[in-house]
């Protein structure tokens, strides 16, 4: 797999894990509090970011790490 294909790849994996994020906590499936819901998100945003990053979009790269950002101070704040 070429290093192009294996970005996509990364990227829509990272897609369908915000989307998980975002109808599980739509749904009540489990909380926008919850540990889990956080840790989707980050990998989501891991995953979206190595696609943007590749594809050299400045505007996508900045809100994954925004996001991911949130995410994981959202993580610091469940354990305090």
């Amino acid at each position: 797999m070429n290093k192009g294909a294996f970005a996509d790849l990364v990227g829509w994996v990272g897609i369908i894990l915000i989307l998980l994020a975002y109808f599980l906590v739509s749904f009540n499936f489990v909380l926008g509090d919850s540990l889990i819901y956080q840790l989707i998100n980050v990998f989501g945003c891991f995953g979206t970011f190595y696609n943007a990053y590749f594809k050299k979009s400045k505007p996508l790269m900045t809100l994954q790490i925004v996001w991911g950002l949130i995410a994981l101070i959202s993580i610091v704040r469940i354990y305090i």
